[in-house]
C-alpha cells in the first residue's frame, strides 16, 4: 500500500471561503493599523480572531492523501 497527494483543484465553495477570509482579514489589519475603530477597541483581538479561524479554514480546505 502507498499514499499519494489527492491532486484535487479547489472548488467554488473553497474559492469563495478564500476570498471572504481575504476580505476580513484585510479589513481587520487596516482597521488596526489605521486606527479607524470600526469594533471599538477591540481590533487587535479581532485581528487575533481572524486569523486562529483562517489557520483553522487553513487546515480543513488542506490537500489530503489518498490510500492506493
Amino acid at each position: 500500500m502507498s499514499e499519494e497527494w489527492d491532486p484535487a483543484p479547489p472548488t467554488s465553495r473553497q474559492r469563495i471561503a478564500a476570498g471572504v477570509f481575504l476580505i476580513v482579514f484585510g479589513l481587520a489589519l487596516a482597521n488596526e493599523y489605521f486606527g479607524w475603530g470600526l469594533v471599538g477597541g477591540y481590533g487587535r483581538q479581532m485581528v487575533f480572531a481572524v486569523v486562529l479561524i483562517g489557520v483553522i479554514m487553513m487546515t480543513y480546505f488542506m490537500p489530503s492523501t489518498k490510500r492506493r
